[in-house]
């Protein structure tokens, strides 16, 4: 999401948009009121932290990955003994590096995987969210060093008005989601009926 500014209030001020829809990404394009965006993250912001998830996404992808990397040793050792028995030949020797050169890939992937996971469970991580805390306790909002500490804590950040109840989500990079509302449909269309209303009984 990125902060764009339509006008001066009441009908303008600062909204939220999404910035693959604002360069012609497959996003569509909808400003939402950035205000009790903010105000709702602010609210729920001990909450959001107290409720980190543990990488249960990463862990999941770590097995997937060794579960390969077996399956693969496994066929390396096939190809091997069938060379062993029948001798060499282009189209064995072809299968042996295909499925070595994958094998060196996916123990890259694992080795990469281990290192995030590291970062993301240790106290690195723990230490970006107490910045994080302290900086959104500060008065006034250092808007620009919250920013980037929640850029480092989460992959992406989704404003969800789809629903009757409006939400962010929020999207953590060791896997795992949080969400947090910041309005109702049904709240602004009882607030207006009840204005109209208003309105009405004033004339009278």
């Amino acid at each position: 999401m990125t902060r764009v500014y339509k006008g001066a209030p009441p009908k303008g001020g600062a909204y939220l948009a999404c910035a693959l829809a604002k360069t012609g990404g497959q996003c569509e394009y909808h400003a939402v009121r950035y205000e009790p965006v903010e105000t709702a993250f602010l609210r729920e912001a001990e909450r959001v932290l107290h409720e980190m998830p543990a990488g249960e996404e990463e862990g999941k992808h770590a097995d997937s990955l060794e579960a390969t990397l077996l399956y693969l040793e496994e066929q390396r050792a096939k190809v091997l003994a069938t060379i062993k028995k029948q001798g060499s030949s282009s189209k064995l020797i072809a299968l042996l590096r295909k499925v070595e050169d994958q094998l060196a890939s996916h123990r890259q992937a694992q080795d990469e995987l281990l290192i995030e996971r590291a970062d993301m469970l240790g106290p690195v991580v723990e230490r970006k969210v107490a910045n994080l805390r302290a900086v959104l306790r500060r008065k006034p909002l250092d808007r620009g060093a919250a920013n980037a500490l929640l850029r480092q804590l989460f992959a992406g950040i989704v404003v969800d008005y789809t629903d009757e109840t409006k939400a962010l989500v929020l999207q953590w990079r060791q896997g795992g989601e949080t969400l947090v509302a910041y309005g109702m449909d049904g709240e602004r269309r009882g607030k207006r009926h009840k204005q109209k209303k208003t309105k009405a009984s004033v004339k009278r």
